[in-house]
């Protein structure tokens, strides 16, 4: 039986979905499509990118690190107050507001004259893909009905495995054609023609359901929740490259309390018959508690993966950064394959598409772990293409069923707050993974180093495949506990 995902309260003064017919729906989906593909897109395009900017605008070291990390900041500290804003004020408007702000921050991006600017600009970017993010999930579940679900949740799976992918790949073309004479200004300008064109086709066709109940925002805690995620978020992202100074470090654990103090607050808000933020109700939901921890890992893990497989393709091999994003540009083609197709697999072998997905994905890993190092220190890029299309296809058959299992069971009313707290589940788990599992990678890298940086690094990347392998063994199993369809 094949996992589905849960319906929605139909939208106000607009066809519930069962009604609408033609193109509208899938409009609809193309603008938010083209939402995600840029928010995700911006979070890694930039890095390929850091040598011209600094060189063009003579940005230190901790300035080219805020202008990554500024971005990831803004974008995962928003995303719970602006699901309740979407509630509010309606996840259309919320939406094209966002959209429109992030169409112009990349303009702002492209224009700037110095560091500063450009951080700033990063992050009111963030903020607006945050804004975006937050409202997709409800968005793009208000604008079907549930016995669609599987198959449009695919091609969001595709979308987000095809822009995380992408961004290294797209960033060298677009520095290496040097159109204009624009050079590293165009990984923002690109957003501007896209981000027009899913503004007036979302105009257009976007739904604006709103869930009944909600009266008003929550000030305190969309505070806390902000001030917490923002102490836990920037030690994380900034704590390995500064030595880890005193400072992150009360920083990280100053988050603790505040976030315990708005976990407090929610409940005693709920309790009162209040509106918080975060309606605490969604972690009663086992089947939504679980998937939220799997994909909580399953990012972290992907994340923590594209790291270290760039830095041992560029630092290791010399691979240049067009060459290592046409090296990996199999796995974003099998993710997305997959992960269009996955909705067919689920109705033919229901949850088991999970473990599947990731069994595929250890074994792609365990080859590259051995085919890397037996290649020498000058591969050829198509000796990749086998091991990363499987793994790829693995990806792609659990991500989009994943993301379809963990709302199978909430509420109608809960749809908005979990579109907020499944991508900061998401943001979290990348930086806690690109931490975590980066620190690992690096000692390895330097307990081989005295051999030669080719040795030491296909040497830190095979222990890290080895473990990611077994991790998503482990990722695959737990999954099976999944629901199949919904609560009645």
């Amino acid at each position: 039986m094949s996992i589905v995902q849960p319906g929605v309260a139909p939208p106000e003064n607009r066809a519930a979905p069962d009604e609408q017919s033609g193109w509208a729906p899938w409009l609809g989906l193309a603008a938010s499509l083209a939402a995600v593909f840029m928010q995700l897109l911006d979070s890694t395009i930039v890095n390929v990118a850091l040598p011209s900017i600094a060189a063009d605008l003579g940005a230190s070291a901790s300035q080219q690190l805020m202008t990554v990390s500024g971005y990831v900041l803004a974008f995962a500290c928003t995303l719970i107050t602006a699901a309740r804003l979407g509630d509010l004020y309606g996840r259309r408007r919320v939406f094209l507001t966002a959209m429109a702000l992030f169409v112009t921050a990349s303009v702002a991006c492209g224009a700037a004259v110095g560091p500063v600017w450009l951080i700033a600009a990063r992050m009111v970017q963030g903020l607006a893909a945050g804004a975006m993010s937050a409202q997709t999930f409800a968005l793009i579940s208000g604008s079907f009905p549930p016995s669609r679900h599987g198959r449009v949740f695919g091609i969001y799976s595709a979308t987000m495995a095809s822009a995380t992918m992408a961004g290294p790949l797209l960033g060298g073309l677009l520095i290496h054609w040097d159109l204009f004479g624009w050079g590293w200004r165009l990984i923002f300008y690109v957003n501007v023609p896209l981000g027009l064109a899913a503004l007036t086709v979302g105009w257009l066709h976007l739904i604006d359901a709103r869930p009944p109940g909600v009266r008003r925002l929550d000030p305190i805690g969309a505070v806390l929740s902000t001030v917490g995620l923002f102490l836990l978020i920037f030690p994380l992202i900034e704590g390995r490259e500064r030595g880890w100074p005193p400072v992150l470090v009360a920083m990280a654990v100053a988050s603790v309390p505040v976030l315990a103090a708005f976990v407090l607050h929610e409940r005693r808000l709920g309790g009162r018959g209040g509106d918080p933020v975060l309606p605490l109700g969604l972690f009663a939901d086992r089947a939504f508690t679980r998937g939220a921890l799997l994909a909580f890992a399953f990012f972290g893990t992907m994340s923590s993966l594209v790291f270290t497989v760039a830095l041992t393709l560029q630092y290791g091999l010399g691979f240049s950064p067009l060459r290592a994003g046409l090296t990996t540009m199999p796995w974003a083609v099998g993710t997305a394959v997959a992960a269009a197709l996955s909705a067919t697999v689920v109705r033919r072998i229901g949850n088991l598409v999970l473990p599947l997905g990731m069994a595929l994905f250890a074994v792609s890993l365990v080859a590259l772990s051995f085919e890397m190092p037996a290649l020498g220190a000058d591969p050829s890029p198509w000796a990749f293409v086998v091991p990363l299309l499987v793994g790829g296809s693995g990806l792609g058959l659990f991500l989009a069923p994943l993301q379809a299992a963990i709302l199978a069971t909430v509420r109608p009313a809960n749809v908005g707050a979990a579109s907020g707290l499944l991508p900061t589940v998401q943001q979290v788990g990348n930086v806690l993974g690109l931490a975590a599992i980066g620190a690992v990678f690096f000692a390895l890298v330097d307990d081989r180093i005295d051999a030669g940086s080719v040795t030491a690094y296909l040497h830190a990347q095979q222990r890290v495949l080895w473990g990611i392998a077994a991790l998503a063994l482990v990722l695959g199993a737990a999954a099976l506990g999944l629901p199949r369809r919904n609560r009645t």
